[in-house]
């Protein structure tokens, strides 16, 4: 299979390809956030002097579906460089209220190196978390310099399960 068009886990679950953007793309954080900034100015436009608007989801359900990771050739050398010191401090020092594996793999992972060195078997999915959660903070950033609600994001994580543990939902 041609790199970067494995679409097969997708059809199989879903019966459709692969339909995620890649939180790498620039021109695609770029046209996000200009695209959520108009929706805010227009939001506080009808909004500001009412006040019935609480907060805002920036995004919705962000990550990978049918993989732990994207597989391009940016991602992979992305993937291959080593992990920012200040994230690996972060989560060596927060791993009470993770997921048992994940908590295993980052207290046990190297305190430098590639993803796979200090993440282990949850490199993949911590990998994406890092690189959505950057590319939603940008996209974040443009609205709230329009209009300052409190935001939030939920994602899609499944802990880089394997293709034979994904069954189809009953339809």
């Amino acid at each position: 299979m041609e790199k970067g068009k494995n679409k097969t886990r997708l059809m199989a679950f879903y019966g459709m390809e692969y339909t995620t953007l890649s939180a790498f793309g620039e021109e695609t954080v770029k046209a996000d956030a200009n695209a959520f900034a108009h929706l805010m100015a227009h939001i506080k436009e009808v909004d500001e002097n009412v006040g019935t608007v609480i907060g805002v989801q920036v995004e919705n359900e962000t990550g990978m579906q049918g993989s732990d990771r994207e597989h391009s050739d940016f991602a992979d050398a992305k993937y291959a460089e080593d992990v920012p010191a200040e994230f690996v401090s972060y989560m060596k020092a927060h791993t009470d209220s993770m997921e048992a594996g994940v908590r295993e793999a980052v207290e046990n992972g190297a305190h430098a190196g590639n993803w796979e060195q200090v993440f282990g078997a949850c490199a993949g999915e911590i990998f994406t978390a890092y690189y959505v959660a950057s590319y939603v903070e940008k996209v974040a950033a443009a609205g709230k310099a329009v209009y300052d609600l409190p935001f939030s994001a939920n994602c899609w994580l499944d802990k880089a399960k394997k293709p034979e543990n994904i069954r189809p939902v009953d339809r």
